[in-house]
């Protein structure tokens, strides 16, 4: 399996994920499912993680924090991928 690792930044998820904490992304999940968290990518190139909604005949892109709105998905952004898993407080490996 194809994972991808990154690093949240700001509190747009809390509480179900916190800033600074690590999530892992299976890019082979980008078909859009209600209620799953994804990563997608914006024109501008910035990442966003967030909970998929189907509303109607769009896709609304929702934060689980209630201080943000909701994105509606659009042609100039691309899923990256479900969000399969966060950990919080990794420490490095003394190899």
């Amino acid at each position: 399996m194809d994972i991808r690792v990154f690093k949240v930044l700001a509190e747009v998820m809390e509480p179900t994920i916190e800033a600074g904490q690590l999530i892992v992304v299976n890019p082979e999940y980008t078909k859009l499912e209600s209620g799953k968290v994804f990563v997608v990518l914006r024109k501008d190139g910035v990442l966003m993680v967030r909970r998929a909604f189907k509303k109607r005949d769009r896709w609304l892109l929702v934060p689980d924090n209630c201080r943000y709105s909701a994105t509606q998905l659009d042609d100039d952004m691309k899923v990256i991928g479900t969000v399969i898993q966060k950990f919080s407080d990794v420490e490095p490996l003394d190899l």
